[in-house]
């Protein structure tokens, strides 16, 4: 699990606020088939995301967490080789 610190849980940013620190998000860069997740969370409705409520709540975040609560593989480098 993964312990992401909530910089700022309202919902005064455009994009979520915890981008910077989200390794999905930074998986999802690297996956153009989950770019949609991206658009239509972190650069949207962020409010939404279980993900984003679970940092706000103080609660470890899986990394392999999606925005809507299901649980994904993630690659590994070892992956793409």
């Amino acid at each position: 699990m993964l312990r992401i610190f909530a910089k700022s849980c309202d919902a005064s940013f455009v994009n979520c606020p915890h981008t910077k620190d989200c390794p999905l998000f930074e998986q999802f860069r690297m996956e153009s088939a989950l770019r949609v997740w991206q658009m239509g969370y972190c650069e949207s409705d962020y409010s939404r995301c279980a993900r984003h409520k679970m940092v706000c709540s103080g609660a470890d975040v899986p990394p392999n967490m999606l925005p809507n609560g299901k649980l994904i593989k993630l690659r590994t480098s070892k992956d793409a080789g």
